[in-house]
C-alpha cells in the first residue's frame, strides 16, 4: 500500500524536522487525494486518445506512442519530424520536449490534476499540431472527419 512505502525512519537523521514533515505531509496528501491512482487512470485515458489522434492525423509519421502513468512519449519516424511536431505544440500552447537519449521521440509529462476540460484542450491542440506536421510531409495525408 502506497502509505506504508515511506516512514518517519526512511527519512534519515540529518534532515531538518521540518523537512521530514514536509515530506511526511506531501506524501499523505498524495494518497488522500488519490492522485497516484488519478495518474495512472488519467495516463490510459490520454494515452489512448492520443494513439488515436495521432493516428488519424499523421499516423505514418508516428511510430509508437506509449507510456505509463502520466509519462507519455511519441515516437516519430526522424529527428526532424519530433522538433516539427514539438514547435507545432509550442503554437498550440503545449509545452513539450525531446527525449534526450532518443532525439526521435517527444515527452509529454502532464500533472495528475488535469480536469477533463484540460484534457480536451490537450487532445484539440494534438489534433491541430498533428493536421499540421500532416501537411507539411509528402505525400499529404487527407484528413478525416
Amino acid at each position: 500500500r502506497f502509505s506504508s512505502w515511506v516512514t518517519v525512519a526512511d527519512l534519515g537523521d540529518g534532515g531538518s524536522r521540518s523537512a521530514r514533515e514536509s515530506v511526511r505531509r506531501a506524501v499523505l496528501k498524495l494518497r488522500d487525494e488519490g492522485l497516484v491512482e488519478r495518474a495512472a487512470t488519467l495516463g490510459r485515458s490520454i494515452l489512448h486518445d492520443l494513439r488515436s489522434v495521432l493516428t488519424d492525423r499523421c499516423g505514418p509519421l508516428v511510430r509508437d506512442v506509449r507510456g505509463a502513468g502520466l509519462l507519455i512519449g511519441i515516437e516519430l519516424v526522424d529527428e526532424q519530424t519530433a522538433g516539427e511536431l514539438v514547435l507545432n505544440l509550442l503554437e498550440e500552447g503545449v509545452l513539450v520536449n525531446h527525449s534526450l537519449n532518443a532525439h526521435s521521440v517527444i515527452r509529454l509529462t502532464p500533472p495528475a490534476v488535469l480536469s477533463t476540460a484540460d484534457v480536451d484542450r490537450l487532445l484539440e491542440a494534438f489534433d491541430r499540431a498533428g493536421s499540421m506536421l500532416a501537411e507539411r510531409h509528402d505525400p499529404p495525408m487527407e484528413r478525416t472527419a
